[in-house]
């Protein structure tokens, strides 16, 4: 009867974030632990998050915005994974994943990031464009409820009206919960992250404190070997 009511539970969970993410600016975040999918897998994802920026609640006294993201990956050998992705901010481009090493008992390391741009500049011919390159560190601890994953990145990320507009480095630290819903193919996450720009040429902004937290889920297709 506790089982029965434990699955119960986490379908109730997974039912509530999927609507969320059908319900719902910069991708500084993404809650992926440091497993690689295999050869020859792949995998559907998606998060919905809240993100706070501190410069914009001082100008425009804005609290933060709300943003869905979407993307697939594929095993292209046991170690890397390569995908896309998209934002509801109209940004997207390239992910991967490398690991460094895993033990199928406890641990895991592994590389990874994003490079994008935003969907504008690609199908217009704009006066403006944005790059965002995000390069992330994951350490990912199992236990018998899921994975819980450590994740510092820095992001470079240049919005440019003219050649002079140059905007920081920032970086980041997160941590996050992957929850096993259906065997090893359907999972829930849940997380946060908060970081600083660190290099700025505008000494004012070199304070400014980011705040991302959100919930996902995502599905893999095909067996482990």
């Amino acid at each position: 009867m506790g089982a029965n009511r434990w699955i119960g539970w986490r379908r109730a969970i997974c039912l509530y974030a999927g609507l969320v993410l059908l319900a719902s600016c910069q991708p500084f975040y993404w809650m992926e632990d440091a497993h690689t999918l295999g050869k020859g897998r792949w995998k559907v994802d998606g998060q919905a998050y809240y993100q706070y920026w501190e410069a914009a609640y001082r100008d425009s006294r804005v609290l933060g915005w709300a943003f869905v993201d979407v993307g697939f990956s594929y095993g292209v050998t046991d170690r890397l994974d390569l995908g896309w992705m998209a934002t509801s901010g109209s940004i997207t481009g390239l992910r991967w994943k490398y690991s460094l090493f895993q033990t199928p008992a406890k641990h895991a390391l592994a590389v990874g990031g994003r490079c994008m741009t935003t969907v504008a500049w690609l199908l217009y011919d704009i006066t403006y464009f944005e790059i965002y390159w995000q390069t992330d560190l994951r350490y990912t601890r199992s236990y018998r409820w899921g994975t819980l994953t450590f994740n510092p990145s820095v992001m470079y990320y240049r919005y440019a009206k003219t050649k002079e507009d140059l905007f920081p480095f920032h970086a980041f630290l997160g941590l996050h919960a992957n929850l096993p819903l259906i065997g090893d193919q359907l999972t829930l996450q849940i997380g946060g992250s908060g970081g600083y720009p660190i290099i700025s040429p505008f000494p004012r902004a070199r304070k400014y404190f980011f705040f991302t937290g959100g919930v996902g889920m995502a599905y893999s297709f095909g067996r482990k070997r």
